[in-house]
């Protein structure tokens, strides 16, 4: 599963088409391990196919086969649950869900939350931001949506003092006599 992931994000991070031929030969590859996949693979396959949903023939092969996209998410749900993401990948699988225009539902939903509210001390801002960003663009009313937004605040606060800092310790140019 690892080297599906690996060549399909090569070729998103590329910005190259992969063509439904390959595409198609990633996938059912993929999916013949989908059971035992790692956290990392799922994560990464989810990513992939959300940044192969710009190319038309690859997001109408994806469309034409719903059910990958319904096992994916399945296996990522249960991943979930058990809290085996990185809050990068925690980003990047709502991510891909934003950019599909999937409705991954509310389990879903409430695992990735549960997920990131678990992490939120090594939770990026940038991060933060994006997946607060995630759930409104999915219509998600997060249920610890107050202690998101504190911890975003905070972070914000945190990142703007440290911006302070830096430019305050960057070395001043000598005065001209």
């Amino acid at each position: 599963t690892e080297d599906c992931v690996n060549l399909a994000q090569s070729l998103v991070y590329l910005n190259v088409a992969p063509g439904v031929g390959l595409l198609s030969a990633i996938v059912d590859r993929f999916s013949q391990q989908l059971a035992t996949a790692a956290p990392s693979d799922v994560a990464g396959m989810l990513w992939t196919l959300g940044g192969f949903w710009r190319s038309s023939s690859e997001c109408m092969w994806l469309r034409q086969h719903p059910q990958l996209l319904r096992d994916l998410l399945a296996v990522n749900l249960r991943q979930l649950a058990a809290q085996q993401y990185s809050p990068l990948e925690l980003k990047r699988v709502l991510a891909a869900v934003v950019a599909m225009g999937c409705n991954p539902g509310q389990a879903w939903l409430q695992a990735h939350e549960a997920a990131v509210v678990a992490q939120l001390g090594d939770v990026h801002l940038f991060t933060l931001e994006q997946i607060v960003r995630g759930y409104r663009a999915l219509g998600y009313q997060a249920q610890q949506g107050q202690l998101l937004q504190q911890d975003l605040m905070q972070k914000r606060e945190q990142w703007q003092q440290q911006q302070q800092q830096q430019q305050c310790q960057q070395p001043q140019p000598p005065e001209q006599q």
